[in-house]
Formats: structure tokens, sequence, C-alpha cells
């Protein structure tokens, strides 16, 4: 009889065993789920998301009519020049006229920051992207029925 006894504990045993594999199977199954939808969100959240939204906001951006410029730079014992077209991008369709209205204002605001700098400012690594930010910053400064969101030279050579 002790044979017979000790038979269905091996088999329960066995049962118990298989029964904690396949929970641990399903356990781990779970977690690598889990683990590829966090990847898969925060993927979505840091890079689609934020391109999702820049596309959305350059769908919405109104842009002015050209304005073509040629200016003296700063250099000084040389002759240098530039020659920019220069688009206005914005979201308010009331600063259209505003800026219509303060073309002249505008126009002088724009030539004196470009006559303001040297080939060398220009050219340097922060270059064109400050002058746009500068030029965006007292543009901001002087409107008042919006705010200009971009500055984009459609046309910008040095001489």
């Amino acid at each position: 009889m002790r044979i017979t006894d000790h038979a269905p504990d091996e088999k329960q045993q066995k049962k118990d065993t298989k029964k904690e594999k396949s929970k641990v199977k399903a356990m781990v199954f779970i977690l690598i789920i889990g683990m590829a939808l966090s990847g898969g969100y925060s993927a979505w959240h840091f890079f689609l998301r934020d391109k999702q939204a820049r596309e959305k906001r350059a769908a919405q951006i109104i842009t002015s009519a050209p304005m073509d410029f040629t200016v003296n730079l700063a250099d000084a014992g040389q002759r240098r020049y530039l020659k920019a077209t220069v688009e206005l991008g914005y979201s308010s369709k009331g600063l259209t006229k505003e800026i219509e209205k303060n073309a002249a204002e505008i126009r002088d605001l724009i030539i004196e920051l470009f006559r303001s700098r040297t080939v060398s400012e220009i050219n340097a690594s922060e270059g064109t992207n400050g002058l746009r930010m500068e030029l965006k910053a007292e543009l901001n400064e002087r409107l008042k029925s919006g705010e200009i969101l971009e500055i984009y030279f459609t046309e910008f050579i040095i001489q």
C-alpha cells in the first residue's frame, strides 16, 4: 500500500509543477505585452505627438507677402551686401491688416537689423537663426493684434 500511496502524490506534484510553469509562462507573456505597449506609447508620446503638433501648427500659419531687401552690411573697410527676401508667418488673420498698415515701420526695422550685422556674425553657427529670433522678438514687441510665429528667409545672399 505504501507504493500506491506515493503514486498519487507524484502525479499531483507533476500537475502542480505544470500549473506553476503555465502560470509563469502566462505572467512572462503578460509582462512582455505590457512592455511592448508601454514602449509603443512612449514612442508615440515623444516622437509622433510632437511631429503631429508641429504639422498642425504649420497648417495654420499664414504668411505675409514677400518683402525684398538689399542692404549694406556693417563690415568695416569692405562693401558687403545682403540680398534677402523675408516672409512673416503668423496665425491671427487680424495681423494681416496690421502688417499691411505698418509695412513701412516693419521694413525699416528689418533693414536696421540687417545693416547692424557683419558677414562673420551672419555666417556664425547661430547667425541666421539668431537674426530670425531677434527679428521675431522686435516685431512682436510692436505688433498688437497677434504675434509672429515664424520668420522665413526665402532668399538670402551675401556678396
